[in-house]
């Protein structure tokens, strides 16, 4: 499907012909226009999608286009709530890791505050057929980038592969097939108290640009730069050796 409209044209990009075409447009002298179509990736991985040479009938041939996007195995991401609340429980994040790949797999951590903005992240190894314990208040919200402990927010899991046998913070994802699980305690107040549940974390595909990919990995490269810590998620001392090695 085109986005966008150029000169009045017509836009047309049928599903698996490979042929993006504009009709009927017109456009003053040396004037230019954009549009964009959506593109639908098959595997996990970067994906770079280049055209051969734009043509046109009036303005021959000119240069080709490309773009680049990221695409990971289908994350988990879920909210959180009542963190760091006076009189409310901890919450708790399980991952597991099914086996499916046959050996261990990074579970790559990311926390976001209400308005999108990366508070902690960190990568930790899960076995296979393991489960990964993680505190919301300790492990997740408790040693934020920023100042003050985050009461709400946003986790996003991406299964990732070790590098050289360990899992880095991650500031090279590398997706992988969809072999982990997560569970987390959601917190909620209620009459007279808080109402606690678990629930699954859902999965959902996650598509970055190469802008989009270097920002990402950039905020969490700042992390170890900082050299204090601060913004790494997984801060209990039994996480140590199974985390951001």
């Amino acid at each position: 499907m085109g986005l966008g409209s150029c000169g009045g044209g017509a836009i047309t990009a049928i599903a698996g012909s490979k042929n993006i075409s504009l009709t009927s447009a017109t456009l003053p002298a040396s004037a230019s226009c954009t549009f964009a179509v959506n593109v639908t990736a098959t595997i996990a991985g970067k994906q770079h999608n280049t055209t051969s040479a734009v043509t046109s009938l009036q303005g021959g041939t000119g240069n080709a286009a490309s773009a680049t996007i990221t695409v990971f195995a289908p994350a988990l991401t879920d909210y959180f709530s009542n963190a760091h609340t006076v009189g409310a429980p901890d919450g708790t994040l399980l991952v597991n890791n099914s086996g499916g790949t046959g050996g261990s797999l990074c579970a790559d951590i990311f926390v976001f505050d209400a308005n999108e903005e990366m508070s902690e992240c960190c990568s930790c190894t899960v076995t296979p057929d393991g489960l990964l314990t993680l505190s919301v208040n300790i492990d997740v919200t408790g040693n934020p980038l920023g100042s003050g402990f985050l009461s709400r927010g946003v986790i996003t899991i991406i299964p990732a592969a070790q590098t050289g046998g360990v899992c880095p913070l991650p500031t090279a994802i590398t997706g992988v097939p969809p072999d982990m699980n997560a569970w987390l305690t959601h917190i909620q107040t209620s009459t007279g108290g808080f109402n606690i549940t678990e629930a699954g974390v859902g999965s959902q595909t996650i598509e970055l640009s190469a802008e989009d990919l270097t920002t990402f990995e950039g905020q969490c490269a700042a992390v170890t730069s900082l050299g204090s810590g601060t913004g790494v998620c997984s801060n209990s001392a039994a996480l140590a050796a199974i985390c951001d090695q």
